[in-house]
């Protein structure tokens, strides 16, 4: 998992997870999970986690090898083309700063709303989403600016976030 803050102070949070696919999510431990918080974790939902998006993704495609300090996001009806994207950051006089471009398009759970979504008021859900990482921040304000104007994303389904913290399956285990 990797956690970002926004860098408009009012924008809040990206956070995303990876797991080995999607019926990760779907399975009884995790469900089980959702739908039986604690009391602290009921407190979070309704105090902390509201106006939530969350969506359940496939990784559609992945170019770059390195991770970033600094992601964008672009909310999106529809993945733009792989070979349209790689085309676009090889020929920006800022790719060598872009570490990594991922498409993610949403997948359908079919699972109802869980406990922990009802605690925070209900998810909002996305389709489809450009998730670019780059070193620095000036970087990921152009490339932003950039693919939104390229891709005609409003700025109300765009943001820029700094890294806080990753945490690997390594090291969620004692």
């Amino acid at each position: 998992g990797r956690r970002y803050q926004a860098i408009e102070p009012d924008d809040g949070y990206f956070t995303y997870y990876e797991t080995d696919g999607p019926d990760v999510l779907t399975c009884d431990a995790y469900l089980q999970r959702v739908n039986s918080p604690t009391p602290m974790t009921e407190r979070i939902m309704r105090d902390s986690f509201t106006d939530m998006s969350r969506t359940v993704c496939r990784r559609a495609f992945v170019f770059g090898r390195m991770r970033g300090a600094f992601a964008a996001t672009l909310q999106m009806n529809r993945l733009s083309p792989e070979a349209w994207l790689r085309d676009w950051a090889a020929s920006e006089p800022w790719v060598a700063s872009i570490a990594r471009i991922e498409g993610w398009q949403a997948v359908d759970d079919g699972l109802p709303e869980s406990t922990e979504a009802r605690l925070r008021g209900g998810d909002e859900r996305i389709e489809a989403c450009l998730f670019i990482e780059t070193l620095r921040e000036e970087d990921c304000v152009s490339a932003l600016e950039n693919l939104a104007s390229e891709l005609d994303v409003p700025n109300t389904q765009t943001g820029i976030y700094r890294l806080l913290c990753e945490l690997t399956s390594s090291q969620s285990s004692p």
